[in-house]
């Protein structure tokens, strides 16, 4: 029987090809508390989305001071069109004595259909790690865990609604510093 010293060819081949197939490193954004209006987060496939906000981005508040907070991730396919790949929703309510913000509610969505709605038997959490109102800094850390549930109509308001279990996306490591 030939060993594997008898194949230094095969064994280059080998190291060639683990060493082609490594991943690229990906980076999150920073985790910093200066408004840089920057988010991350890993998906379920480990793909990480995220980075500055930008112009397809936005962070609005209502009359009442509540944040929402929507970050589209972009990519080219098709002849150079762009099309939009995931939509994050986050919603932040604001505690009318304190004045300081608290993770109300998220979605996601890809390409623009509702998708994802959180799973209330997962374990989600959104840690909001630093406020300044005087600044008007909100950033923090999430976990996030999506299910699809789509909702069928019948006649007038009657309504079911029926849960994908084919469908599941978690955000993972994720992070954000927004200047609101």
């Amino acid at each position: 029987m030939r060993s594997v010293k008898d194949h230094p060819f095969i064994v280059l081949i080998a190291l060639t090809v683990l060493i082609a197939c490594k991943p690229r490193p990906q980076d999150l954004p920073p985790m910093t508390h200066e408004g840089r209006n920057t988010i991350g987060y890993f998906l379920s496939d480990g793909t990480l989305i995220g980075g500055v906000m930008d112009g397809n981005d936005s962070i609005y508040q209502s009359e009442n001071g509540d944040l929402r907070v929507e970050h589209e991730y972009y990519y080219r396919k098709y002849m150079g069109q762009i099309k939009v790949i995931h939509l994050l929703t986050i919603d932040f309510s604001k505690d009318s004595i304190n004045g300081l913000y608290y993770f109300k509610t998220a979605s996601y969505s890809e390409y623009y259909y509702d998708i994802g709605y959180l799973d209330e038997n997962a374990p989600n959490f959104l840690s909001i790690d630093y406020q300044d109102s005087v600044k008007r800094i909100i950033a923090g850390t999430f976990e996030l865990n999506f299910q699809n549930i789509d909702t069928f109509y019948f006649s007038g308001t009657d309504s079911i609604r029926r849960i994908d279990t084919n469908y599941y996306q978690t955000l993972t490591r994720g992070r954000f510093d927004f200047s609101y």
